[in-house]
């Protein structure tokens, strides 16, 4: 029982010893009034008491309000309190996984440069036979095995501009000839591209320049420069 409640009944309790104190000697004369006087006369004795509680239960629903609001209060303090860690292990899930994802992603492209094929392009001799100029070109892959290699030479030579070799394994090297007829070239540049995948079925595409020139200016063109470029993406 609350407060109030005790504080109801104590006081209701000493509210009837004072009746009885005052009224003690007069009870046989109560007992002789009519029923509807006898009636009047409950109702003026305790008529104040049933006030009061009147009066004490408003003050117990405030008391009682005011414990609820505090209640919902405290509920909406946990509530906010509550979205606001939602909130934080949202972001924090969120930040695992952005950093799981550029882990991935960085062990991904770690491992595809460790399986990743690595040709250099180099010259390897060349030879004149009259007006025909060849020229031997290796083709050196310095990275993990590749598969379907082609490669093409544009604008095409008089030798072609196409060849096709199965696989070039590590540290192994492929030769391509390239023909020029002298009188029909003026030196100039070519681009060689090679395509291939890699052991995972990657595909992949460099490119290298070559330039045929002359050793000296009044020379033939009989000299063939190649250009590597850095390995391409897939």
């Amino acid at each position: 029982m609350s407060r109030l409640g005790w504080f109801g009944v104590l006081t209701t309790l000493v509210y009837i010893g004072i009746f009885c104190w005052l009224f003690g000697a007069q009870i046989s004369e109560i007992r002789t009034l009519e029923p509807n006087e006898l009636g009047d006369f409950f109702a003026g004795v305790f008529g104040p008491v049933a006030l009061f509680w009147v009066v004490l239960g408003f003050f117990q629903q405030g008391v009682e309000l005011r414990h609820s609001v505090e209640t919902l209060k405290l509920q909406a303090e946990e509530l906010k309190n509550s979205v606001e860690q939602q909130r934080e292990l949202v972001k924090a899930s969120r930040d695992q996984i952005e950093f799981d994802r550029e882990i991935n992603l960085a062990q991904r492209a770690r491992h595809e440069v460790s399986i990743r094929p690595d040709f250099k392009v180099s010259p390897a001799g060349s030879s004149q036979s009259g007006k025909e100029i060849s020229f031997k070109i290796e083709i050196l892959n310095r990275g993990e095995i590749a598969l379907d290699v082609w490669v093409f030479i544009e604008p095409p030579t008089y030798s072609g501009s196409k060849f096709r070799f199965q696989s070039i394994g590590r540290g192994e090297y492929k030769h391509v000839g390239v023909h020029f007829f002298e009188n029909m070239n003026k030196g100039g540049d070519f681009l060689m591209t090679i395509k291939y995948s890699n052991k995972e079925g990657s595909e992949f595409s460099d490119e290298v320049n070559l330039t045929l020139a002359k050793k000296r200016s009044d020379g033939p063109f009989s000299e063939l420069k190649v250009i590597n470029s850095p390995p391409a993406q897939p």
